[in-house]
Order: C-alpha cells, then sequence, then structure tokens
C-alpha cells in the first residue's frame, strides 16, 4: 500500500456543510468531487468515453468502475469558523468581495475560515495514486472547494506531505524561485506525464474544461492578504462587468420596446443571469433573466475561475480562462421578463438569443496586467 499526506492551510474561507445541512464541515466526498473535476481538466484530451473509463477505474463509479482504487480520508486540524457581514456599511467597504460571494451574505452562510487539515491518499496501485496526487495538487493552486469556489472561495495550500509514496513531484512550493516559475514548470511536467499539448483557442469550444485548451494568468501585483486580493480582482470584475456594452442598453430596450436582442456576452460569465433596472420601475420591478430552454438545466458554472494562491507570505490572484461550451449541444438560451413586468410588445413569447463568442473573457483578462503561463 503506498500513500501520500498533504497537510494543508485553508487561504480563503470554505462555504461547504456538513451532514445537518448548516454547520460547515470539510469532508472527503466534497474533496473527492473537486479532484474529479481537475482530473477530468488534465484528462478532456483523451475523449469522453475513454476518460470516463480511467475515471472511473480511479476514483470509483456505477458502470464498470467499480469501488474507488484511492482511498482519500481526511482529518480536520485547527479549524475557525464565521460568517461574511450582509451590512450597507460592509458592502460599501468591500464591494468587490460582496460582488464575488453576492449569495454568502445575503442567505447568511458561515463557513470555514480559516486553520489546518490533512488529506491522506492511498492505493494498492502506483499509476492510480499518482494521478489522484496530481490532481489534488492541480486543485489546490487553481481551484477551490465549496460554494463560489470559481470566485475564489475555498481556497488552500499544501504546506507540507509525508507518507511512503515515490512520486517525482514538487508538490510544495520552494521558496527560492516565482510562483511564475513554480507554476509553469509544474504545468509543463502535466502536459508531459497526461500527454496533452497546450493550445488555447477561445475560437475552439471544449465539451467541459480541460487544461490542454485553457489560458491561466497570475496578476503581477501581490496582496498582503487573501481576502485584500479577491477584493481587488472583485472590483476589477466588477467594474468591467458593469461598463460592459451592449447588453445593458439591449436587455433594456426588449423590456420598453420589445426589441429582440441578438445576444447578450456577459453570459459567458455564467448562468443565472439578472438583470434589474430601477429607472424603469413604472413597468413594476422592471427586469429580466437569461435562462435556459431546458428547465432540467436551469445553471451554467462559468468557465473563468479565480483562484487565490499564497507565496513566499504574498497573495496571488491566479485566474483559469477554459475554453469550454457554456451549455451542453441542443440547449439554447432564451432572454424572460417576469409577467407583471411585460408590455404590449413583448408579452407572448420571450427572446431567443445566440450563444455568445467567448472573446468576452478575453477581453476582461486584457485589462489587467499579468503573466500567463
Amino acid at each position: 500500500m503506498e500513500s501520500i499526506t498533504f497537510h494543508c492551510k485553508v487561504i480563503t474561507p470554505m462555504f461547504l456543510a456538513g451532514a445537518d445541512g448548516q454547520t460547515p464541515e470539510l469532508r472527503a466526498p466534497s474533496i473527492k468531487g473537486a479532484m474529479r473535476f481537475w482530473w477530468r481538466a488534465l484528462n478532456g484530451h483523451l475523449g469522453v468515453e475513454e476518460m470516463r473509463k480511467r475515471e472511473e477505474a480511479i476514483f470509483g463509479g456505477t458502470n464498470t468502475g467499480g469501488r474507488s482504487k484511492v482511498t482519500i480520508r481526511l482529518e480536520e486540524g485547527n479549524i475557525k469558523t464565521g460568517s461574511l457581514p450582509d451590512t450597507k456599511a460592509d458592502k460599501e467597504q468591500h464591494p468587490g468581495l460582496q460582488y464575488l460571494w453576492y449569495t454568502i451574505p445575503m442567505n447568511n452562510r458561515p463557513g470555514i475560515w480559516e486553520g489546518n487539515f490533512s488529506v491522506h491518499l492511498s492505493s494498492l496501485e502506483s499509476l492510480a495514486l499518482e494521478e489522484a496526487a496530481l490532481s489534488f495538487w492541480t486543485l489546490a493552486n487553481f481551484g477551490g472547494i465549496g460554494t463560489r469556489s470559481r470566485r475564489g472561495g475555498g481556497c488552500f495550500k499544501i504546506d507540507s506531505i509525508s507518507g511512503n509514496s515515490s512520486i517525482e513531484f514538487e508538490f510544495v512550493q520552494s521558496g527560492s524561485e516565482s510562483l511564475v516559475r513554480h507554476l509553469r514548470r509544474n504545468i509543463d511536467f502535466l502536459a508531459n506525464r497526461f500527454a496533452f499539448t497546450r493550445d488555447f483557442n477561445p475560437g475552439s469550444f471544449t465539451p467541459f474544461p480541460m487544461l490542454h485548451n485553457a489560458q491561466i494568468h497570475v496578476l503581477q501585483d501581490s496582496e498582503t492578504f487573501a481576502l485584500g486580493a479577491l477584493e481587488r480582482i472583485g472590483r476589477l470584475f466588477k467594474e468591467f462587468r458593469e461598463r460592459l456594452q451592449p447588453d445593458y442598453n439591449e436587455v433594456k430596450n426588449y423590456i420598453v420596446s420589445g426589441t429582440f436582442p441578438k445576444q447578450i456576452q456577459r453570459v459567458e460569465f455564467g448562468l443565472p443571469l439578472s438583470f434589474r433596472y430601477t429607472s424603469l420601475d413604472r413597468y413594476g420591478k422592471a427586469g429580466a433573466n437569461v435562462k435556459t430552454t431546458k428547465r432540467e438545466i436551469d445553471r451554467s458554472a462559468s468557465s473563468l475561475i479565480i483562484h487565490i494562491n499564497e507565496f513566499n507570505g504574498r497573495y496571488y490572484i491566479v485566474i483559469t480562462n477554459f475554453a469550454s461550451s457554456l451549455l451542453p449541444e441542443g440547449v439554447d438560451l432564451k432572454l424572460v421578463t417576469p409577467r407583471k413586468n411585460l408590455n404590449q410588445y413583448n408579452q407572448k413569447r420571450p427572446a431567443f438569443l445566440n450563444q455568445p463568442y467567448q472573446g468576452i473573457k478575453e477581453s476582461f483578462t486584457s485589462t489587467i496586467r499579468t503573466e500567463i503561463l
């Protein structure tokens, strides 16, 4: 039996609940689910069927995969919990953080704010253990765990490792080099290990997030505190989206005159998406929602992932832009206004929209100073 244990530190609050659905608790299934996401990102170039077979062979599945070949065990250390304030003063003082995590204070959801934990991986098969461990490193450096994990929530750092595994990989950062060099070297190793070629093409959509067709940015300036880094990127993101035209005016025109917009660009940042216009309250509470044409698919996670990485006591913003499809094939978008808002022009049917070109995400990353991995 080979094993490797990752000793980790919480970087940004983790919003996830235990068995009672309320108390913040870090659980092995949450980590396993996140590891599977990043394993798929590393192996998406294989094709869907081959990838599923290999994933189930390592992590288990209901088809031919059977039980997981890798056992995941979690041990919490000194964990501290808390809630994000939902006050007018805090919203004014931290608009970036409130923008990224808008649902958290509104729902008064508690989270794990700081502390340590260890993740123990073990397996009888060294190759399965290696792939699981490399997936865990990828999760720790580009992703997060829990609610709002694509907007900087649930980030953590690998402080040290232990165990009898013979995996040759630099899981722990070295203080003698820059974060960019460390990440770039390890990404190159992963590309060689999983046999994929990195070739970012924002016009060529993959069916789900894949690292071979992703662009990774590290913002050049770091911050003293993790939440300070999130506040900074949140403000930049908020300012970019608020000045994004023509979405705002086109949706407003649809409410007022029934003029159908062909495309809403900011949909690329994820669904659901709502628009609100206080200047049109003569129509009732005037607004509109972008939805899908299939009721069972009411949301789509953003393919732009914001992560906070601690390196040498400083906190860096890492953004991964996946060139993946917004929705499954055959699912379209529609713009719907609540019935009480409808006027004589648009009361009979919603506006159906084209899926937007992904260039809007590249437009955002081009407005900030980054190094590309």
